[in-house]
């Protein structure tokens, strides 16, 4: 997320503009940043292990400007996919925008057609204000824009942002595309939905949507692994109403156990009523948005199989992007997250705020919260439950009946993007996840049981998420690479594909390609291929 000391010194560094006084606006534009749709060979310094082979898949936001309309949010650009294919020791780049409807359209009509979080849409001039009043008395238009993450459905790969609407990839061409409403062709009314959806190792997908209306409502849906010809199936496992009525919370992803899914409301809260007239208030879907920090947090445990909820809990005024991982022991469900007391992030992330405010000190902190399954009220000692034996985490009985969960720090380190050895130990206990830290400067694998960390760092290189990759022979976690797409803003110098040793965290080897820059992505996915 750009988190830097020194942001307008960083957007230089990145090849984005050559002179200051340009305006970041103007410095992210598709002028700036060019397409690489053919396979372009990297140079390989150091050697790739043998064992590896596959692709590298990720997305993010690019291009902030068409037809001199300039988006506001760093969330807000359209998106550009990277593609690294791992192969005989070799390594090919490519990048290609999005092919999305919604790149389309507002290209076509040189203007910014759909609302995106921080920017709201253009009106069409060419529809009267009778007609674009008449036709606004309901949810608008969401976009297909995924610049988020790459997510599997069944045997296809969609980009995603977080809205129902995703966008199908088709690897062969990279510009064939296809928007897609999932949801909708399985008769799932939902809205939004969050890019951090849960695989299974055969391949079912567990997904968090929300329905807005009167009644609004959290949906857990179920995507099979296999598809039929019509296309991937899902049903809904639970739904579950809105803790705040109408108005529900927003969230980006959410945890999930062996046996049991977790959803937190965080008092992040949609108002429906506002983003439902926002299309001719010229409101955008972030300012329908409200924090109370006097309000709790709750979290809703869900049994996997049945879909109802086995116990709510309460805990303070927070938001986390991202869950690390959760898992059952004891009778207890201990989930670790990136905990932020507020959301000032959202607001240090406007394009005009990036260029001047200290951003390296906005990163979360990982946390844990130790759940009971079960609350025996009796047993309580002055209302304090007991919680298993290694954890400072408290859990206390209030008046109302409910339990409110105090959380513990894994570790004090700032810390965001994080991935782990998901195939194996999503959902089970662990003991290492990895993510970037130090304004991306620095990557970071962090040991939760022992509480230490180490990193790699490089002066003037910024990383990204760092995604594991387990070696197809490990016996031990830890056993496997790191892949991270760097910009090296060093004079003379091209961004590079890190490979770390996941054990070690020292470099194995970098796969430069000879290209100015590549989009800062978010978030991808790993795909063994070969």
């Amino acid at each position: 997320m750009l988190l830097l000391r020194n942001s307008r010194l960083f957007f230089r560094r990145l090849g984005i503009a050559s002179i200051m006084s340009t305006s970041i606006n103007e410095m992210l534009t598709k002028t700036h940043l060019k397409d690489n749709p053919a396979p372009t060979e990297a140079v390989i310094e150091g050697a790739l292990p043998q064992w590896l082979s596959g692709e590298l898949l990720r997305t993010g936001p690019a291009i902030y400007e068409v037809g001199g309309q300039k988006m506001n949010h760093f969330f807000d650009g359209f998106a550009m996919l990277l593609r690294f294919t791992i192969k005989d020791g070799s390594v090919t780049y490519q990048s290609h925008f999005l092919n999305s409807e919604t790149y389309r359209q507002s290209f076509k009509q040189n203007r910014i057609v759909v609302s995106q979080f921080g920017t709201a849409s253009y009106p069409d001039p060419c529809k009267s204000i009778f007609h674009r009043f008449m036709s606004k008395f309901s949810v608008p238009e969401l976009t297909d824009n995924g610049n988020v993450n790459i997510i599997p459905i069944a045997d296809e790969l969609y980009a995603s942002s977080e809205t129902q609407n995703l966008c199908k990839i088709d690897l062969d061409s990279m510009t064939n595309t296809e928007k897609v409403n999932i949801y909708g062709r399985n008769n799932i009314a939902v809205n939004t939905q969050t890019a951090h959806p849960h695989v299974e190792s055969d391949g079912t997908v567990y997904n968090l949507g929300t329905a807005f209306s009167g009644r609004s409502c959290y949906k857990i849906v179920r995507f099979d692994a296999q598809k039929k010809e019509s296309g991937p199936t899902a049903s809904v496992v639970s739904t579950i109403p809105s803790s705040s009525g109408r108005n529900p919370s927003y969230y980006h992803s959410f945890g999930m156990t062996e046996n049991y899914i977790i959803l937190m409301e965080y008092p992040f809260i949609v108002d429906v009523l506002s983003l439902i007239i926002s299309q001719f208030t010229g409101k955008t879907f972030f300012n329908t948005l409200t924090f109370d920090k006097t309000k709790p947090t709750y979290i809703n445990i869900i049994d996997k199989k049945t879909g109802e909820i086995v116990v709510k809990h309460k805990a303070d005024a927070m938001f986390a992007f991202h869950h690390v991982n959760a898992f059952e022991k004891d009778g207890h469900i201990f989930m670790d997250l990136l905990h932020y007391d507020n959301i000032d992030i959202f607001h240090k992330l406007f394009l005009e705020n990036i260029q001047k405010d200290d951003l390296n000190e906005i990163y979360a902190t990982p946390r844990r919260f130790v759940l009971p399954l079960k609350v025996e009220k009796d047993s309580a000692t002055n209302g304090e439950l007991s919680l298993p034996v290694g954890t400072s985490c408290r859990a206390v009985v209030q008046d109302d009946g409910m339990v409110h969960c105090h959380s513990e720090v894994l570790m004090d380190v700032r810390i965001e993007l994080p991935q782990m050895n998901y195939k194996e130990y999503n959902g089970k206990p662990y003991k290492y996840f990895y993510g970037v830290s130090a304004g991306f400067k620095e990557l970071l694998k962090v040991d939760v049981e022992n509480k230490t960390y180490v990193r790699w760092f490089e002066e003037g290189c910024h990383a990204s998420e760092p995604v594991f990759v387990a070696n197809p022979k490990a016996k031990e976690e830890d056993d496997g690479v790191i892949l991270s797409t760097v910009l090296d803003c060093r004079e003379g110098k091209r961004p590079f594909l890190l490979v770390l040793n996941a054990k070690t965290f020292k470099e194995e080897c970098r796969a430069v390609v000879p290209v100015e820059r590549w989009a800062y992505s978010l978030h991808g996915r790993f795909v063994s291929k070969f």
